[in-house]
């Protein structure tokens, strides 16, 4: 976490660095992610202030345990006010440097709202309608990340559909042939095969 928290901005954001490569999914499109903060990765650093705080706490260290604690706290604050679009109704993928929303919406950081409490009731409805269920929404397409999804969706006491996912995304590998979890679904294949074949995250 020292090495995390010297490339944060002065804010208590995380933003790219030369050289840094953001991470969240494969893509099948281009995502604006070196502009600025992205909103899940906010998101996944205040998960891991959380951690780190509870592992104090198990260790007898009270000055860290509430020192992380804080801090992750803040940050859940700042969340909400600067990725929510009232009017798309989602959270947007990312800022710009000057920290204005951009327009692109993105599954991922919508899924972890969900997971980490930060929508009323109207807005998960307007969540679901506008990104999870919506067909123009750019899917997710590597299994590791279609957990959170679909974790997301038993928040939202959607079982059957959950389900049905599993049977057809993780059992359509198994119908092909696959003895153990691959990288992506069909993607790897646009990768001349060079995507894992077995892949202990999409397990």
């Amino acid at each position: 976490m020292d090495f995390v928290e010297g490339r944060l901005r002065d804010d208590g954001l995380y933003e790219a660095r030369p050289g840094d490569w953001v991470f969240v999914d494969w893509a099948p499109k281009p995502l604006r992610s070196t502009e600025g903060p992205v909103a899940v990765e906010q998101m996944l650093l205040a998960r891991a202030y959380a951690a780190l705080a509870e592992a104090a706490d198990r260790v007898g260290d009270a000055a860290r345990a509430e020192t992380y604690g804080d801090k992750g706290r803040r940050l859940r604050e700042m969340i909400r006010p600067l990725f929510w679009n009232s009017e798309k109704g989602v959270f947007v993928h990312a800022l710009g440097r000057d920290l204005k929303p951009l327009e692109q919406v993105t599954r991922c950081p919508n899924v972890f709202g969900i997971l980490d409490g930060l929508f009323g009731t109207d807005e998960l409805r307007r969540v679901q309608e506008n990104c999870l269920d919506s067909d123009s929404m750019m899917p997710i397409v590597t299994p590791y990340m279609r957990y959170y999804e679909l974790e997301a969706l038993c928040r939202l006491g959607r079982q059957s559909d959950v389900l049905k996912e599993i049977r057809s995304y993780w059992g359509g590998m198994l119908d092909e042939g696959a003895t153990s979890f691959w990288e992506m679904r069909d993607g790897w294949k646009a990768f001349g095969g060079a995507g894992s074949l077995c892949h202990g995250w999409s397990a």
